[in-house]
């Protein structure tokens, strides 16, 4: 049997939800056209009374990891 590859040897796994050139979602803080959806979040963040889980859906590119 062969040995396994160490993490150093391995090659980078592409991300998915990186699109061409443009920054990564883990690298802009900035939210842009979800107001009301970020608004739902505040509100029930503020209200204590968070659900449990969170169903975020859409589009590549529409903003689901930002």
């Amino acid at each position: 049997m062969a040995p396994r590859a160490k993490a150093a040897d391995a090659e980078p796994v592409p991300e998915s939800d990186r699109i061409g050139d443009l920054p990564h979602p883990r690298e802009r803080f900035e939210l842009y056209g979800h107001e009301a959806a970020a608004e739902t979040l505040a509100t029930a963040a503020r209200s204590g009374r968070l659900p449990h889980a969170w169903i975020l859906a859409g589009p590549k590119g529409v903003g689901k990891s930002t």
